[in-house]
């Protein structure tokens, strides 16, 4: 057998092809340089697609904001919306599709359901869970790789129940069937347990439930001077009106849900006199917070709430710990963790050893079928 010759002809073409091979190579990490990607899961359709427009919304503008001001490092960004339904196991799947199909692993996601049945997988794929809508108190124990840029439900039961045990001595509650409402009721009875306050009835309902009749007559029985209703927005519309006919005069306290535009079209008299407290969003807070409120109502030719200014805020933190520390969830939490002096639309914020926001929320009552403000 001859002695093999790389001849000239040859050795231009081995070349070439090395160099094809290391252009391919560039533009295919050029190609996957070209946009930064967050994922989110949110509630677009369902019982929870109320909420879950405004958020995207908030997502949204964030992202015009950010590429209109040069993008991450000069890369736009661009936000990959699932639908998660308010369903466990719909959240699954949208987040499943979110890591293996869009190769993400930033993913904002909302609804305590929803995040309960998807922090097991961000845990064991290493995927950053960024909750800018579920209240749940379990999700202080859901592992590092789950933050929580939204107050969670035993902060606002405390404050509702200071609320109500400085005025009553006993309540009764009406709750959803639902990983929020069950964990809520579960941080208000232990705070109102500490108070004093005696629970004299308990009823609950199901999810995406109108008729709560049977519900009102048990609590009409037990004639309670206060009676606490945490359901779904226009869940809580429809417990309004039905508490109304069939005649129950508890004082009613509501948390943030109950304040949403929807219950008060569905209620707007029967929701009259009704207290509570809430996660508000207040264009007044800051320079920031009025310039998003004034971009998001040129926008969307409609008012920011508080699931547009949550998300909002989020992509933004996001955004800066990406253009800080790199797009890893380790370098995002850590930096998020660890940052001073955070400040947006909701204000100064400080992640505690939790991972969790601490925000300060507001009071409230229904007069004439507006929300207006307590001190």
């Amino acid at each position: 057998m001859k002695p093999f010759k790389c001849t000239s002809v040859l050795r231009r073409t081995l070349l070439s092809a090395a160099s094809l091979a290391l252009l391919s190579l560039s533009q295919g990490a050029a190609a996957q340089a070209k946009e930064v990607l967050i994922g989110s899961t949110l509630p677009l359709t369902g019982v929870g697609a109320f909420y879950g427009e405004s958020a995207r919304n908030g997502a949204a503008l964030a992202v015009k904001h950010i590429n209109a001001a040069g993008g991450i490092n000069g890369t736009p960004l661009r936000v990959v919306f699932e639908d998660s339904k308010l369903e466990p196991k719909e959240a699954v799947t949208s987040l499943q599709k979110l890591i293996d199909v869009h190769k993400i692993r930033l993913v904002m996601t909302a609804g305590s359901p929803v995040v309960l049945a998807q922090t097991p997988i961000s845990r064991e794929r290493k995927v950053l869970l960024a909750n800018l809508a579920a209240t749940s108190p379990r999700l202080r124990r859901e592992g590092e790789y789950l933050i929580n840029t939204h107050p969670l439900a035993d902060t606002e039961a405390e404050a509702l129940a200071n609320m109500v045990a400085a005025e009553h001595k006993e309540y009764a509650i009406l709750h959803v069937e639902s990983d929020y409402g069950l964990d809520f009721f579960d941080a208000v009875s232990k705070a109102m347990e500490k108070k004093g306050v005696k629970l004299v009835a308990r009823e609950q309902h199901k999810v995406g439930a109108v008729d709560f009749r049977t519900n009102m007559i048990k609590l009409k029985a037990a004639n309670a001077p206060a009676l606490i209703s945490v359901s779904n927005v226009t869940e809580t519309g429809h417990v309004a009106n039905q508490l109304r006919e069939v005649g129950v005069k508890s004082q009613v306290y509501g948390p943030t849900f109950a304040t949403s535009p929807n219950n008060l079209k569905i209620a707007p008299e029967a929701m009259n006199g009704w207290k509570g407290v809430r996660v508000m969003f207040d264009p007044a807070r800051n320079d920031k917070a009025k310039a998003f409120a004034e971009a998001y109502q040129k926008e969307y030719n409609a008012p920011a709430n508080s699931f547009a200014a949550f998300n909002y805020e989020t992509t933004q933190l996001l955004a800066q710990a990406i253009k800080a520390a790199g797009d890893s969830p380790e370098a995002v939490r850590n930096y998020l963790l660890s940052a001073k002096n955070l400040s947006g639309v909701l204000g100064d914020l400080q992640f505690d050893a939790d991972r969790s926001v601490k925000f300060e929320l507001s009071r409230w009552t229904v007069v004439d079928g507006k929300i207006v403000g307590l001190k």
